[in-house]
């Protein structure tokens, strides 16, 4: 699920388009004839898809909408502050809610949900502090959600086309 759910993300960054309200409320799940999930990635309607910007934001004021789910915004967005030249990049900021959302996926509760400061905040965690995903989640599945959850996108987050590069990443069925 998690592979499906990074191949839609790419798909839509090789398209221009940035979804900036992934969660799991906009992910359908149907189940085909064997059994097996298939993922939709569905809500549209914050989303980034301008042939003029790309997905390169101007945020030239706080009135510059950054999308939905503020606990699920990357924190390149989350801690983006307005000026005259400022832009917002979303070329990696939906990969980084798919490693957010990996915990609901492999049962966890999600580290960026909760109240009265239980949880993490995107804008000012450290990687540090990510709890770990269950030990049934194989290895390079936990270090791929750890990549995806880098703070800094430039660092090692992925790019678009990474899941064509990737053929070594693999998700248990």
């Amino acid at each position: 699920m998690l592979l499906q759910l990074l191949e839609g993300v790419d798909h839509l960054v090789q398209q221009g388009v940035a979804h900036r309200d992934l969660k799991s409320d906009n992910i359908l799940v149907e189940m085909d004839a064997d059994g097996c999930p298939w993922l939709v990635i569905a809500d549209f309607g914050c989303c980034l898809a301008d042939e003029h910007v790309g997905l390169q934001l101007p945020f030239t004021s706080w009135y510059v909408d950054r999308g939905g789910n503020g606990c699920l915004m990357a924190p390149e967005v989350s801690s983006a502050c307005p000026g005259p030249r400022a832009v917002i990049d979303y070329s990696k900021a939906d990969a980084w809610a798919v490693g957010a959302l990996a915990y609901e996926i492999f049962g966890s509760s999600n580290p960026f949900y909760g109240q009265d400061g239980a949880h993490l905040e995107s804008r000012n965690y450290q990687e540090a502090q990510l709890p770990a995903l269950p030990e049934s989640v194989p290895l390079d599945v936990r270090q791929l959600v750890r990549s995806l959850l880098q703070r800094e996108a430039s660092k090692v987050r992925l790019s678009p086309g990474f899941v064509q590069m990737e053929p070594s990443v693999h998700v248990p069925e």
